[in-house]
């Protein structure tokens, strides 16, 4: 497998976000969740993450994950010296551990066998990385020679007949037909 076909982004935590279980966590959802924006409320499900937002919030990252440290307002009645900068580091509250979304946009194909030729193939790579859309095409040597020289693909002779109809006549006896048909259907 190609590493140029796999692609690995990295969310962009916004101020008022860190990562929690290898996912952003919007530190808004700590909110009125009781003592110190629901750090100090061992009732709440999310009681780390929101431990996580009140060290962030108090102390730089150490993993250089953000430039600012993460904005958490009306937090009151807060015992911040719980949320020492040791204490927040051994419990690695201070790293942002996010998860990578990986795009894999190759596909392989294996054409085994004495003999084994396949025509008339067209294999595509489509890849939505960002918004931005994606697609490669790759065609079998045949139809890229095709391409390259101009030429138009042959018909083979047992369909050569298609060549020789008049599709004049015939698109004025299928319209003439219809009709015929339509006239019919009324007076019956």
């Amino acid at each position: 497998m190609d590493s140029d076909n796999i692609i690995k982004t990295y969310p962009k935590l916004t101020k008022f976000q860190v990562e929690y279980e290898g996912n952003p966590y919007d530190c808004n959802r700590c909110m009125g969740k009781g003592q110190c924006c629901g750090a100090q409320n061992d009732l709440y499900n999310d009681q780390m993450a929101c431990q996580k937002c009140r060290c962030q919030n108090l102390h730089d990252t150490l993993d250089g994950s953000r430039n600012e440290k993460v904005s958490q307002f009306g937090c009151e009645d807060c015992d911040d010296s719980q949320f020492s900068q040791i204490y927040c580091q051994n419990l690695g509250l201070l790293n942002n551990n996010l998860k990578a979304n990986i795009t894999d946009c190759s596909n392989n194909f294996l054409n085994l066998g004495s003999n084994a030729t396949i025509t008339d193939v067209e294999l595509r790579t489509e890849c939505n990385i960002g918004g931005e859309r994606s697609v490669s095409i790759f065609n079998t040597e045949e139809e890229e020679e095709l391409q390259r020289s101009g030429e138009v693909l042959v018909i083979p002779e047992e369909l050569g007949f298609i060549n020789k109809l008049p599709i004049k006549s015939l698109l004025i006896g299928g319209v003439v037909g219809i009709l015929i048909l339509i006239i019919v259907y009324l007076f019956t």
